[in-house]
This record gives structure tokens, C-alpha cells and sequence, in this order.
């Protein structure tokens, strides 16, 4: 009785957090319509075939089918997505929350201030992806830390399921076990250490976990028409490089260089931006390396090594926050064991609390626009679509989408930049989002009009493409269109799409931190023989195709 008493009397601030906490994080997730990442998963654990859940669609997602076989069972039995979902990483980040807040060996108000972080509540909360275990398996790997010689098994295991779960999850506990062998060599001479090999149990379960993360990629491997092994790469591997080992640790805690939707490799972020954020990264690395003890130093570089490793072949945006997880890790574990903040010369430890607060106050404030941008835009109107086509009674007309095309989905890059490629007849603009929220495939030309409500990242060479316009052109011409089409060159006609008239809006916000990087605007257009039989004005949106990306910051 007594501990119990002891837990309500101190713990008091905790218990108000975590309350809060769990208040705002589901009323940010009612107001939160989901992106492109969550519909596509839900919609590959519920329409794939077992057998490409487990056998082909990793090779195009880049991470273990676990996170789907997770989902398959709301998915498959008929659970609303609003629910099935969400339910198993809101589990996570409850408990991941709850473990910051009370377990974590930090001040009070950094405990407080964690959870809330840009990446631990929004990026890896709020958003349905399977980071949000990486998140709660990382924690629990933290606090058995101070016992895995005593018990290798129960840590060795959590680092195996770090590589069930995602790519970047393999990369972090590679890197962990790596030092975690150094810090074995340090125990002991080399003959000691060779002797041993055979009989310390440690080495026999690093070695299974080396077994299991080489399966983990055998599966993940990306096919030769992946996504991932086509990029046409823009940006250089020099100033890649500069910003991942600088500008990187900036842009996870205080700027915001990195924030377009494309992979790293095929953006051109200017070097003045990224030598400025490379100065800042400098000022991260000297906190961290001031702040965690010289011994826990390989705990931070090892997994960031090996992380960046990976983000050279493939990095989108949201990963800038798995450093954030590498850094919770080694802090937590140096603090743990009483060694973390050595810094004895009062002005450069008044300095590095400074530092600290400033990026917690700049994380924190990330998540507050970013919740403002959830509330006030959707990032993919679905509900407003279905809504306008059963207004019209279109939900049964002959339905195309238009496909990631060179002509227009290139336009956001400058001339000189842009790509020599056919057409990607595989990547169906709106074919996931519309399905999502439809239930169903509305389109035709759309996993060529099956079951199937996922987009498989398969990169179009100049014969799929003209195979697929063939299959098309029998199906004859669409009678409402989903976004501006090169038609001519599907049908062999000249000036096609002249003869439909665009009769819906379509915008689409691409929410970031404490911005909206783009806009991005497309139409519904009907055929012309169609307006006035569907209760249509001719010409209602005076719009001029192709699709263009807005500018759109000071929203």
C-alpha cells in the first residue's frame, strides 16, 4: 500500500502529463485524416494475397511484411479503418509515453516535454507507420539494457523485432549489436576474446540475430523494377553526403532543409542551405558528444553509421527522426547508469541545457503546427469526392485516373533537370487514396480493374507502358477522368482531353512541420457529352492543365 501511495503523491505532474497526453493524442488523430502511407498499408493488408504480402510486396516497400500481417487481421475481418488502423500503434505510443514518463532517467521536464516531440508524437504517433513499435521496442530495449550480459536472450530478441519491423529498424539494431560486440572486446584481451567465441552465450545469440537480419533483408531486397533501384538521382553523392554526417541531426531537432516528399536522392536541396544546416548539425554533435560520456559514444555513432548507410541508397523525409531514436537510446541508457551530463565547467553545462531546450521548444513547436495544419486542411479530400460522385450519380461511369506520366508529374523540376522516362503506368495517381475511402477500385485502369486497392512501387519501362496503354485503349475512352491525362497518346487522337470539361477541385496539402511545403491542385473532369445529363455547367473551373505544385509556405 504504501508504494502505492508513494505513486500518487509523487508522481503527481506525471500522471496530469500522461492524461493530457492521452487527450490530445486522440483528439489529434479524430481530426487527422490519413496520408498516402497509411491507405496504402491498410489497403495492402487487406486486398494483397498472403502469398505477396509476404513474398513479393516487400521487395517493393522496403520494410518486412509484419506491420501488414499486423493490420491483416482488423483489415480482413471487417474492422472500420478508423479503428483497425490505428489501434496498435496508438497502443505503442501509449505505452511508449508512459514508459518516458515514468521510467525514463531524465529531469522532469524532459520526461514532460519527450512525448510530445515533433517525431516521437507526430511522425511516429499520430501517422499509422510501423515506426511507432520501433519506437516502443527501442525504449524496452533502453531499459533491459543494464542486464543484457545477464540476459542476452530478452535484449537480443528486442533487437530482432527492431528488424521484424522496418529497414531502418535492422540498420539500428545492427548498429547497437555492433557496439555491444566492441564493448565485449573492451572486457577482455584479443585471445580472451577469440577464446570465448565458442562458449559465452552472448556471441551465440548476436549470431542468430545476425541470421535473422540477413532473412529480414532477403525479403526486403528490392526487385530489379523497384522504385528504389530506378531513381533518376538529382542530387549528388557529395552533397548527399555532407547532408546526411551534418545537416541531417539539424534537421531532426532545429531546421528545416529537407522538407519535400520526394526520396533525398531526387531532390536538389541548394548547398547554401545545406552548409548552413551543416553548421547547425556541428552545434548537435558537439551537445551530444559534450553531454553523453566518451564509453556510450559508440551506442550513438555505430547505429547512425549504419543508418546513414542506408539512407544513401533510399531516405524519405519522415526517416530524419530515426536519428532522434538513436539519441534516445544512448542518452537513456548513459543516464540510466548515473554517468550521463559530466560536464563540469558550469558555463559550457549552462551552455548544452541551452542547446537541449532550445531543440525540445523547436520539436514541440513543430507539433503544434503541424496539429494546426491537421485540423485545418485534409491531406487528400476523399470523403468531399465520394460525396460530390454519388451528388452526380458517377459512382458507375467508366472511370480513369491519371498515372505518374514524365510530362506532368515532372513539371516540378526545371527543365535541364528533368528526367528522360516513359511513363509510369503502374503508379495510378488517385488509385489508393479513392479506394481507401470508396472500399473498393473504381478505376479501370487501376490494377487493371481487380480487387487490389494498393499501388505497387514497380518502375515502368517503355514496353509496360505500351502493353498497359493497349489494355487501356480496348477499354475505350473514360467517361470522367481523375486528373489531367495525355490521352492522345493512349488513344491515338489528337487533343482527347479537349473534349472533357472539369467539374471538381481537388486539393491536396502536403503538411510539414510548421509548414505546407506544396499544394497540390487537380480536377475531375466529365466528358463534354456528358455535362448537362449529370446537372453540370459547361466549363465551371476556368483551369488550364497540366497538374503544377504551388508554392504554398504561408499558409
Amino acid at each position: 500500500m504504501s508504494n502505492i501511495k508513494k505513486f500518487f503523491t509523487d508522481w503527481c505532474v506525471e500522471k496530469t502529463v500522461f492524461v493530457f497526453y492521452i487527450l490530445f493524442l486522440f483528439w489529434t488523430i479524430s481530426i487527422h485524416e490519413p496520408w498516402f502511407d497509411e491507405m496504402q498499408a491498410w489497403a495492402i493488408a487487406k486486398t494483397a494475397p498472403l502469398k505477396d504480402l509476404l513474398f513479393l510486396i516487400p521487395h517493393y516497400e522496403g520494410h518486412p511484411p509484419f506491420f501488414h500481417l499486423l493490420l491483416a487481421v482488423p483489415a480482413r475481418l471487417g474492422v472500420p479503418w478508423q479503428i483497425g488502423l490505428r489501434f496498435a500503434c496508438v497502443c505503442c505510443s501509449l505505452v511508449s509515453a508512459y514508459l518516458i514518463l515514468f521510467k525514463a532517467p531524465f529531469s522532469r521536464w524532459v520526461r514532460c516535454c519527450l512525448p510530445f516531440t515533433f517525431f516521437l508524437f507526430y511522425q511516429y504517433g499520430v501517422i499509422a507507420r510501423p515506426y511507432s513499435m520501433l519506437v516502443l521496442i527501442l525504449i524496452l530495449a533502453a531499459i533491459c539494457f543494464p542486464s543484457k550480459n545477464a540476459k542476452p536472450f530478452l535484449f537480443t530478441c528486442l533487437l530482432g523485432l527492431m528488424c521484424a519491423f522496418h529497414l531502418f529498424g535492422i540498420a539500428i539494431a545492427g548498429g547497437m549489436a555492433a557496439a555491444w560486440l566492441l564493448e565485449i572486446k573492451d572486457q577482455q584481451s584479443w585471445k580472451e576474446f577469440f577464446l570465448s567465441l565458442r562458449t559465452d552465450k552472448r556471441f551465440h545469440y548476436l549470431l542468430g540475430l545476425l541470421a535473422w537480419a540477413v532473412l529480414m533483408l532477403v525479403m526486403i531486397m528490392p526487385a530489379s523494377d523497384a522504385w528504389a533501384n530506378n531513381f533518376q538521382r538529382i542530387m549528388p553523392v557529395w552533397k548527399q553526403a555532407i547532408y546526411l554526417l551534418l545537416a541531417l541531426p539539424a534537421d531532426a531537432v532545429l531546421t528545416d532543409v529537407y522538407d519535400e516528399v520526394y526520396a533525398l536522392q531526387t531532390i536538389n536541396i541548394p548547398i547554401g542551405m545545406i552548409i548552413n544546416a551543416a553548421i547547425v548539425g556541428l552545434l548537435v554533435w558537439g551537445t551530444v558528444f559534450f553531454t553523453l560520456p566518451r564509453k556510450y559514444w559508440k551506442y550513438m555513432l555505430l547505429p547512425y553509421t549504419f543508418l546513414i548507410g542506408v539512407m544513401f541508397f533510399y531516405c524519405a523525409r519522415q526517416h530524419i527522426g530515426m536519428c532522434v531514436l538513436v539519441a534516445l537510446f544512448a542518452f537513456w541508457i548513459a543516464f540510466a547508469e548515473g554517468e550521463g551530463n559530466k560536464v563540469e565547467h558550469p558555463f559550457i553545462k549552462a551552455g548544452m541545457k541551452i542547446m537541449f531546450a532550445f531543440m525540445m521548444c523547436m520539436s514541440l513547436l513543430w507539433t503544434v503546427g503541424n496539429v494546426y495544419h491537421d485540423a485545418k486542411y485534409s491531406f487528400f479530400p476523399g470523403k468531399e469526392i465520394l460525396a460530390f460522385l454519388k451528388k452526380h450519380r458517377l459512382e458507375g461511369k467508366h472511370i480513369m485516373s491519371t498515372w505518374f506520366s514524365a510530362t506532368a508529374a515532372y513539371s516540378i523540376f526545371q527543365e535541364s533537370e528533368r528526367p528522360e522516362q516513359p511513363d509510369q503506368v503502374n503508379v495510378t495517381v488517385f488509385g489508393t487514396e479513392i479506394s481507401f475511402f470508396a472500399g473498393k477500385n473504381i478505376f479501370f485502369n487501376f490494377n487493371e480493374g481487380t480487387e487490389k486497392t494498393y499501388r505497387l512501387h514497380r518502375y515502368s519501362n517503355k514496353k509496360i507502358q505500351d502493353e498497359t496503354f493497349a489494355k487501356w485503349k480496348e477499354n475505350g475512352l473514360p467517361e470522367v477522368l481523375f486528373g489531367y491525362a495525355d490521352l492522345d497518346k493512349v488513344y491515338g487522337g489528337e487533343k482527347i482531353t479537349d473534349q472533357y470539361v472539369p467539374v471538381f477541385q481537388i486539393f491536396i496539402y502536403d503538411m510539414w512541420k510548421l509548414f505546407i511545403p506544396h499544394r497540390y491542385t487537380e480536377h475531375i473532369y466529365i466528358r463534354s457529352d456528358l455535362v448537362k445529363s449529370h446537372g453540370f455547367e459547361k466549363n465551371i473551373y476556368k483551369v488550364a492543365p497540366p497538374v503544377v505544385f504551388v508554392q504554398n509556405n504561408s499558409i
